[in-house]
C-alpha cells in the first residue's frame, strides 16, 4: 500500500478539483468517497480541521478503547470492531471533538504503548478496565498468524551496453507504476515476446543468478533471475517494453528486488 498512497492523494487532490471545486468537503461522505480516504481517516480530517464530531478508530485508539473495555481479543473481529466503533462514536459526541480526537491518538501514541503503558501517568486510568484487572497488556490481543504463502516467479534481465530492458507495471497490481525488468511466473512465456520481436535470438544460454527471496507484509516471493547481455544494437524491444540507462545506476522508480538483482550481477 505505500506506492499506493502517492497515487490516491494524486486521484483525491483531482477529484477534489472536478466535484468540489477545489475546496475539500466539509461532509463526511464525500470525505470518504476520496480515494484512499476510509471512515476512521475522514473522521479524523473533519474532526481536526472542521471541529465536527465524528469518530475516528486507528491502531493507537483501537488499543485505547480496548484496554478501557478490558477486551484480550483481536479488535479486527467483526463483533469487536463493532463495539468499538459504538464506543468511538458516543466519546466523540463530545464539546471539543478537535481536543478529543488528537489527545485520542496522542494517548494511544505517547502513554498507552502496545508495550510498557505508562498507566501511571494516564489521565483515564481510573476508568480502565484492563489496568482494574491487573493486567493491562494482553489488551487487544494481536493479529492471529497465519502462515505465509510462497510465490516464485522469474525475472528477465536484459542488458545492451549501459542499457536495461524494463516495462513499467500495470496499476493496481504488485509495483504498480513503477518499473521493472519483465517478470513471469513462468520462464517460457517469459521469454515470448522478447524471441517474437527477435526471432533469431538465442535465448537458450541465459546467465542464471542465485535466487533470492523478497519478503511483503502478507507473502513471500522467491525470484529466480535471468541475464541475457546482447551486444547486437538492432534488438526489437516488444513494444510495452523500454530502455533505461544505467550510467545513472536505477535513476528512474523501480522495486528494490530490482537493486538486489543488480547487485547479484
Amino acid at each position: 500500500g505505500y506506492y499506493a498512497r502517492a497515487r490516491n492523494l494524486h486521484k483525491a487532490a483531482k477529484q477534489i478539483v472536478e466535484q468540489h471545486g477545489g475546496i475539500f468537503p466539509d461532509n463526511i461522505d464525500d470525505v470518504i468517497a476520496l480515494p484512499g480516504i476510509g471512515r476512521s481517516t475522514a473522521g479524523a480530517v473533519l474532526s481536526i480541521s472542521r471541529n465536527q464530531r465524528h469518530p475516528i478508530l486507528d491502531g493507537n485508539v483501537k488499543r485505547v478503547l480496548a484496554r478501557l473495555l478490558n477486551l484480550k481479543v483481536w479488535p479486527g473481529e467483526t463483533q469487536t470492531l463493532k463495539k468499538l466503533w459504538q464506543l468511538a462514536d458516543q466519546l466523540a459526541q463530545n464539546e471539543a471533538p478537535f481536543h478529543f480526537t488528537q489527545g485520542m491518538m496522542d494517548l494511544g501514541a505517547t502513554l498507552c504503548t502496545p508495550k510498557q503503558p505508562q498507566c501511571t501517568t494516564c489521565p483515564v486510568s481510573t476508568c480502565c478496565q484492563a489496568l482494574q484487572s491487573g493486567h493491562p497488556h494482553p489488551c487487544p490481543a494481536p493479529k492471529p498468524k497465519r502462515p505465509q504463502p510462497l510465490k516464485e516467479e522469474y525475472w528477465l534481465i536484459v542488458l545492451q551496453n549501459d542499457r536495461i530492458a524494463t516495462l513499467q507495471q500495470p496499476s493496481p497490481g504488485l509495483w504498480g507504476g513503477l518499473w521493472c525488468v519483465p517478470r513471469n511466473t513462468d520462464l517460457a512465456d517469459l521469454l515470448q515476446p522478447l524471441s517474437t520481436a527477435n526471432p533469431n535470438l538465442n535465448t537458450e544460454n541465459l546467465q542464471t543468478l542465485p535466487k533470492f527471496r523478497h519478503t511483503f507484509t502478507h507473502f513471500k516471493l522467491d525470484i529466480h533471475p535471468r541475464v541475457l547481455t546482447c551486444h547486437d544494437t538492432t534488438l526489437n524491444l516488444p513494444a510495452t517494453w523500454h530502455w533505461q540507462s544505467m550510467i545513472q545506476p536505477l535513476a528512474f522508480g523501480h522495486p528494490r528486488p530490482l537493486t538486489k538483482c543488480l547487485q547479484l550481477l
